[in-house]
């Protein structure tokens, strides 16, 4: 029979053994082949339901994305951490980062031993801010395959600026926007989960602004430059470091930017770029508002190389009236524009619209080029006319055949 202290001694034992179990038991550590390299996934035991569809886009997109870009781009490595942290103002949902002396855990299996000074593009998958697992699988796989393509160009030159800055941060207009079109080669938009909603909005809300100066939000720039016949990845190529470089670039690069804005703006208005917010969404977002009593000039302040949307209240229109419409300066500030339903402006050139076709509401869409002077701005005049809107008669309905004699019964 066993005594006290040799039950005590079994139970220390014990206990010793049941702490590396435990350890181990708080995270799995998965190796994965993709692209010809190996690559590590690190899952906390609470985020598990994660690891399949996060491999699964990781490998999938590598794979993608070899073939996208060709024998000459370097695929890079991946350490994805999905960590049951909370995301917050400092530490946000997906961090991107290359780590080219990151020490790498061992793979639970022993498939890979650990190591230390790796080159990696390190992904950090939090909590959702709430603090809950919100993401669905779409979600998730979106953001393996973000972070991937963002890896992708942190492997092939633009990771760093001179400064020493991430360029993924201080350039997202392509670093982000271009990794988002990427990703749609490797699941389409609706397969993206709660992200499709965030990234129409976003693009709304940064409609307006210069293309360098849209942040994240430039995904459908890249996808209508595609649908042009550029290549998004070959504009990636040659895009300087240096922010205040890179409009220049793009000025070099598509000489007739007013042109190209244009068509962008088109492409906006007819919804050619799929799946585009709706319009009410678009002109929800923007900034520029304006409201008049009666009448007055707009000055539509449109940046350069931007599509903006514009609304104009005007709060006293006659009922049955007209609102006469004359836009200015559009030449001059190398802006084109049209109101809401496609009809184009032209400099000096009333148009007179039904009152009861608008509302109240004038609204206006801007597409301006390569201007000289940042602060010459189109203009739009509101007047209004009492006299009774005219009359479209309706067509003549036409005649009815005439009908067809009856048959006579045999006896």
């Amino acid at each position: 029979m066993m005594n006290f202290c040799t039950n005590r001694r079994h139970l220390i034992a014990a206990i010793f053994l049941l702490i590396p179990a435990a350890a181990s038991a708080q995270e799995t550590v998965v190796g994965f082949t993709a692209g010809g390299k190996q690559h590590l996934i690190r899952v906390a035991a609470q985020r598990a339901a994660l690891l399949k569809p996060a491999r699964e886009a990781a490998i999938a997109s590598l794979e993608r994305y070899a073939k996208l870009c060709g024998p000459n781009w370097t695929m890079p490595t991946l350490f994805i951490d999905l960590v049951d942290e909370k995301a917050d103002e400092d530490h946000p949902e997906l961090e991107i980062t290359r780590d080219r002396e990151a020490e790498l855990p061992a793979a639970t299996d022993g498939s890979l031993a650990e190591q230390e000074e790796a080159d990696v593009c390190r992904i950090t998958l939090r909590r959702h801010p709430s603090g809950h697992e919100e993401y669905s699988q779409g979600s998730t796989r979106y953001f393996i395959a973000h972070a991937a393509a963002v890896g992708v160009q942190q492997f092939n030159g633009h990771d760093l600026t001179e400064e020493g800055n991430s360029t993924t941060e201080q350039s997202q207009w392509y670093t982000s926007g271009i990794a988002d079109w990427m990703a749609s080669k490797v699941y389409e938009l609706p397969q993206w989960g709660e992200r499709l909603p965030k990234l129409q909005i976003g693009f709304a809300a940064a409609l307006g602004k210069p293309i360098t100066e849209m942040g994240p939000h430039t995904y459908y720039f890249w996808a209508f430059l595609e649908s042009q016949g550029s290549k998004p990845m070959e504009v990636l190529r040659g895009i300087p470091l240096a922010p205040d470089e890179q409009m220049e670039y793009l000025r070099k690069l598509f000489p007739d930017l007013q042109d190209l804005m244009i068509r962008f703006a088109v492409a906006i208005a007819k919804r050619t770029l799929s799946p585009l917010p709706d319009h009410g969404s678009i002109w929800r977002k923007n900034e520029y508002e304006y409201f008049m009593p009666r009448g007055g000039t707009a000055r539509l302040e449109s940046a350069p190389v931007a599509v903006s949307f514009h609304t104009i209240t005007v709060q006293e229109i006659p009922e049955g009236g007209v609102v006469m419409v004359t836009p200015g300066n559009l030449a001059a500030s190398q802006s084109w524009g049209a109101l809401a339903d496609g009809t184009v402006l032209r400099d000096g050139q009333t148009i007179r619209i039904c009152a009861k076709d608008i509302e109240q509401v004038v609204r206006v869409m801007v597409a301006r080029g390569n201007a000289d002077d940042a602060d010459e701005y189109p203009t739009l005049a509101i007047a209004l006319d009492a006299a009774p809107c005219p009359h479209k008669p309706e067509p003549p309905k036409p005649v009815p055949p005439p009908p067809k004699p009856k048959k006579k019964k045999k006896k």
